[in-house]
Formats: structure tokens, C-alpha cells, sequence
């Protein structure tokens, strides 16, 4: 090869190296800024069934107290349960035929 080739060739893998990098860069930009979104709406997913799971604690706890005094303490407890326990059941089995 001629020296005209070596210059030629050069000069094409130069820019197609300077391509790929600038190429390489903006996915890395974009990656990232998709990864910082994903992590916000985790952390406000997160937030958010804390929030709920102590929200669903005090409406089982009203029930409680609204129970007590008409069927005591363990009758109560025991209803309130037991219903619970049954939303949650049936939640299961809704969410499992849905990923099904």
C-alpha cells in the first residue's frame, strides 16, 4: 500500500472511531436517564404501598375497635382477621391468574 491509502484509511477509521464514541456516549446519556427515571418511580412506588400498608393498618384497627365492645376483644380480633385473611386470599388468587 501506498502511502495515499495509509492516509485515506486513516483518516475513515479516525472519524468512524470518533462516530462510534459519540454514538456510545449519547446511548450512555439516554441509559442513564432512563435508569434515574426507573429508580424515581421505584422510590415513589415504594413511598406509596408504606403509605397504603399503614392506611389498610388503621381502617383494620377502626374495625377493631368498632367490633369491641358489641363482641369483645377476641371476637373482634378473630373477625377482623378472618377477613382480612380473606381479602388477601382472594387478592392471591386474582394476581395469579392474571400472571398466568
Amino acid at each position: 500500500m501506498g502511502i495515499f491509502s495509509k492516509l485515506i484509511f486513516g483518516d475513515l477509521m479516525g472519524d468512524l472511531m470518533a462516530g462510534m464514541k459519540d454514538a456510545v456516549e449519547a446511548e450512555g446519556r439516554q441509559l442513564r436517564r432512563g435508569a434515574m427515571k426507573l429508580l424515581v418511580g421505584l422510590e415513589l412506588l415504594i413511598v406509596a404501598l408504606v403509605v397504603l400498608l399503614a392506611a389498610v393498618g388503621f381502617i383494620l384497627w377502626g374495625f377493631y375497635a368498632l367490633l369491641a365492645p358489641s363482641v369483645g376483644p377476641w371476637g373482634s380480633a378473630f373477625i377482623v382477621g378472618g377477613v382480612a385473611l380473606l381479602i388477601g386470599l382472594v387478592m392471591t388468587l386474582i394476581a395469579r391468574r392474571m400472571a398466568q
